[in-house]
């Protein structure tokens, strides 16, 4: 993608899913859309063979996972209906397999 003002790349294989985001968001933002996206690909792909509740919401485990979102001036995964933080991105615990 060549979009002025902006950033992209393509994650996944085959067609791809495209991210973009625009360098004059604050670093939170743009972690919190890249972070969107992925999450977003996650699930396209995996819905069919795996959980797609990831990461999964701590108050609510068997119903959505958690949000990409911007709180406080940080990219933080929260509840999406209570809004509650429950961790930054890039700081959520080691799953073991």
């Amino acid at each position: 993608m060549d979009l002025p003002g902006m950033v992209s790349a393509l994650i996944g294989t085959s067609a791809g899913t495209g991210v973009a985001v625009a360098l004059g968001a604050s670093e939170p933002e743009r972690v919190a859309r890249v972070a969107d996206v992925v999450q977003e690909w996650w699930i396209e792909e995996l819905w069919a063979t795996s959980p797609t509740n990831w990461p999964p919401c701590p108050e609510h485990p068997d119903s959505h996972p958690l949000q990409a979102v911007v709180a406080v001036e940080r990219a933080v995964w929260a509840c999406p209906t209570g809004g509650r933080v429950h961790h930054e991105i890039g700081a959520l615990p080691a799953v073991r397999t």
